[in-house]
């Protein structure tokens, strides 16, 4: 009878800890593997495959890319293909034309980790017209909502000058600008307005509201202008209220300018999502640009 009773006390004391600790231990495992971005760089070089680049780094923002890529680098691939030009002419993951074959990632390493960035290091085998080739390449990950995602390819670690993906892709879309400058014609959005009739509509409309309610008022009307924009799904709204935002931007920036005053809107925070919205219509990212130095000239007359 004492021994029953010894027993069941005993258990009562041990249990609670038993539990707490197996929770502890549960939850540091869960750290472990989130701690560690070799998982999703085993996962990344997975789409190394027929068709797999395609799915991963498609025109627009896929599910397979929001889950694998992140934001910065989804935001600088997708603006590139709107350009509807060639702008990467080879493979993603290993940053070579005329692969003929799955690449071989072998000796991973993590040689950097604090938690928000990572860095992975592999010595790629990559196979072009029937040879092999090896390159030392570093995979930059962030971590995102909750799980690691790729943000960065330096291709060939150890030269000067380095190669990277976002590199890249600035450059194509920075010479594909000054190509588009240099011979554009009139940009049309999706009813057939030009650039220019947008933009005086939209400086027009900003002038308005920042004369009958001042900064306060027109922040207000951009938040609101923005919101209606992306949920009518119309490129003409949503061109519309871009142009009206870039407006609301230069004055913001001439009036803290002129007063000594902190910029009541951030660029960043309210063009983004517009844009994001306006090429997932189809609208193209030239366009999109040929507004923003249409209507900035446009609000300093």
């Amino acid at each position: 009878m004492a021994t029953a009773m010894m027993t069941r006390l005993l258990c009562a004391l041990l249990l609670p800890g038993m539990v707490v600790t197996s929770g502890l231990a549960i939850a540091g495992g869960r750290r472990d593997a989130a701690s560690s971005p070799e998982a999703a760089f085993r996962e990344l070089v997975s789409y190394d495959r027929p068709n797999g680049e395609r799915e991963l780094f498609g025109s627009w923002r896929s599910p397979t890319m929001a889950r694998l890529v992140s934001a910065d680098l989804s935001r600088t691939w997708t603006r590139a293909g709107s350009t509807q030009g060639n702008f990467f002419d080879g493979s993603v993951l290993s940053g070579r034309q005329s692969v003929s074959g799955a690449s071989r990632f072998d000796a991973v390493r993590t040689i950097r980790n604090d938690g928000r960035r990572s860095v992975v290091e592999t010595l790629v085998t990559v196979h072009i017209d029937g040879r092999s080739e090896q390159q030392r390449q570093r995979f930059t990950f962030v971590f995102e909502d909750d799980r690691w995602k790729l943000d960065e390819i330096d291709y060939a670690v150890g030269t000067k000058p380095s190669r990277s993906l976002h590199a890249h892709l600035l450059a194509w879309m920075n010479a594909f600008m000054m190509d588009h400058l240099r011979s554009r014609a009139p940009a049309k959005n999706g009813v057939g307005d030009d650039v220019q009739v947008i933009a005086d509509r939209a400086v027009d409309r900003a002038k308005a509201v920042y004369g009958e309610w001042d900064m306060n008022g027109l922040h207000a009307e951009v938040q609101r202008c923005g919101k209606a924009a992306q949920a009518t799904r119309a490129r003409a709204e949503i061109s519309s209220c871009l142009g009206f935002t870039w407006a609301a931007l230069r004055i913001d920036t001439l009036g803290s300018s002129a007063f000594g005053m902190p910029m009541q809107l951030k660029a960043r925070d309210l063009i983004e999502p517009l844009e994001n919205a306006y090429m997932h219509l189809g609208g193209r990212y030239q366009d999109a640009y040929d507004l923003s130095q249409t209507v900035t000239r446009q609000a300093i007359r």
